[in-house]
C-alpha cells in the first residue's frame, strides 16, 4: 500500500513538473537559435526600387560588422525584383524560400503573419534597438517585421519644359501633354495600382464602393475610374515598368510628366535634373509600412535577423542617407537627423492624403486581383468598354 502511494506521488510530481517545465520551455522558446553563431551566406530579397539601392550600399559594412562580431567572412546575395513578383516567388517557393530576409508590402506582410511565414524579430531586438524606431509603425507590425517605408506617389514634372503649371491629376489629359506623359502599368509593377487610385481621386470616385458584400470586385463600380485612366493612357507616350524606365524618359525630356515617387524626385534633383514632385490639389497618395521580414523557414535565419537589425539601425539609416541617397523614403528614426532636402517633401496640413496601402490591400487580395487585372486589361490597355 505504501509502495503504491509512493508510486502515485512520483507520477503526480513528474506530471506537474512536465506541465510547468513545458510552460517554461514554451515561454522561452525562440523560433531560431540566435546569438552564438551565424551562417555562411544570407540571401536578401529586395525590390527594384530604393530599398534595393539601400541594400547594396549596406552590404560591405554589414559584412564588416559580422566579421567583427563573429570573426567570420560571409556572403550576401541580393535578389532584386518587382515587389509583387517577389511575393509571388516567395509563396511559390514556400516552404523553402530562396530569400532568407525579404521586403514585403503591408498587405502581403500581414497575410504572412497569419500563415506563419515570418520570424517574430521582436524576440531578438533589445530595448535600445527598438528605441529609435517609429513606435506607431513598429507596433503595427506586431513585432514580425521592421517597417521602413514612407513616401508619396503622384506627378513628377520637368519644371524647365512643361508649358503650364501642373496642379491637378486631371492635367494628365491636357492636349499640350499629348505623348509627353507616362505612368506605370499595373500588369508589370505594384505602383501601377496607385495610378488607378489617382484616377479615382481625380474623378471623385470612392474605391470602397468597388467592394461587394462578399469581398469580390464590383466591376460596374470600378469601370468609370478605369475609363478615366484610359484617357490618361491615350495621352501618354507609354506605360512604364518602374523607375528604370521612367527615369531616362524624364531626364531626356521625352516626357514632361510621369506618375512616380517623391523620393525619386528628390534623388533626381540631387543629380541636377530639373524635376519636382507635385502635390495635386485633389489630394496625394501616401504609401508606407513596407517591412523587412525574416522567413520562418529561412536557411540562414540568424544572418537574416542580423540583417534586419543592422539595416534598420542608426548605422543603417546613416548609410541610407549618406551613401544610397534615400531621402524622402524612410520612416524617420528618432536618433538620426534626415537631410534638409527631405523637409521639402513633407506636405502641408491642408493636403488630403489617401492611403495607397489600404487601396492595394483590397485590389491585390486573392478575391479581387485576377478579376481586376482582367478588367484593367480590357479597359485601360486594350481600350475596350
Amino acid at each position: 500500500m505504501r509502495r503504491m502511494l509512493l508510486i502515485s506521488l512520483l507520477i503526480f510530481l513528474v506530471a506537474i513538473g512536465t506541465i510547468f517545465g513545458q510552460g517554461a520551455k514554451d515561454e522561452g522558446v525562440k523560433v531560431v537559435p540566435f546569438g552564438e553563431s551565424v551562417e555562411d551566406q544570407v540571401v536578401v530579397g529586395t525590390s527594384t526600387g530604393p530599398d534595393g539601392d539601400w541594400a547594396e550600399a549596406v552590404v560591405p559594412e554589414f559584412q564588416a560588422y559580422i566579421k567583427e562580431k563573429y570573426g567570420k567572412d560571409i556572403d550576401v546575395i541580393l535578389d532584386r525584383g518587382a515587389m509583387t513578383l517577389r511575393w509571388t516567388k516567395f509563396i511559390t517557393e514556400w516552404p523553402k524560400p530562396s530569400a532568407d530576409v525579404t521586403v514585403v508590402t503591408p498587405n502581403f506582410f500581414f497575410e504572412g503573419i497569419d500563415k506563419g511565414y515570418w520570424v517574430k524579430v521582436d524576440d531578438y531586438l533589445s530595448s535600445e534597438e527598438r528605441d529609435g524606431l517609429d513606435q506607431a509603425e513598429y507596433v503595427r507590425s506586431k513585432g514580425y517585421g521592421v517597417p521602413y517605408e514612407r513616401q508619396f506617389y503622384g506627378p513628377v514634372v520637368r519644371t524647365d519644359l512643361i508649358p503650364f503649371e501642373f496642379e491637378s491629376w486631371n492635367d494628365l489629359t491636357d492636349p499640350r501633354l499629348t505623348n509627353r506623359t507616362t505612368m506605370d502599368s499595373a500588369l508589370k509593377v505594384g505602383s501601377g495600382y496607385l495610378a488607378v487610385l489617382g484616377a479615382a481621386i481625380s474623378s471623385g470616385d470612392n474605391w470602397e464602393d468597388w467592394r461587394n458584400a462578399d469581398g469580390t470586385l464590383n466591376e460596374d463600380a470600378a469601370t468609370p475610374t478605369l475609363k478615366v485612366l484610359r484617357k490618361w493612357y491615350e495621352n501618354a507616350l507609354t506605360l512604364t515598368e518602374g523607375s528604370g524606365t521612367i527615369r531616362p524618359l524624364l531626364n531626356r525630356g521625352e516626357v514632361l510628366v510621369s506618375l512616380w515617387w517623391s523620393s525619386q524626385a528628390i534623388v533626381e534633383r540631387g543629380k541636377g535634373e530639373n524635376v519636382a514632385f507635385v502635390f495635386p490639389k485633389e489630394g496625394t497618395i501616401s504609401q508606407g509600412g513596407t517591412n523587412w521580414a525574416v522567413a520562418s523557414k529561412a536557411s540562414s535565419p540568424n544572418l537574416g535577423i542580423e540583417w534586419v537589425k543592422f539595416i534598420t539601425s542608426k548605422k543603417g539609416y546613416e548609410i541610407a542617407y549618406n551613401k544610397a541617397n534615400l531621402i524622402g523614403y524612410l520612416v524617420p528614426r528618432s536618433d538620426v537627423i534626415p537631410p534638409r532636402e527631405e523637409q521639402a517633401y513633407i506636405p502641408s496640413p491642408d493636403v488630403v492624403i489617401h492611403s495607397g496601402n489600404d487601396f492595394r490591400s483590397f485590389i491585390e487580395s486573392e478575391l479581387v486581383q485576377s478579376d481586376f487585372i482582367d478588367l484593367y486589361t480590357r479597359i485601360v490597355v486594350e481600350g475596350r468598354k
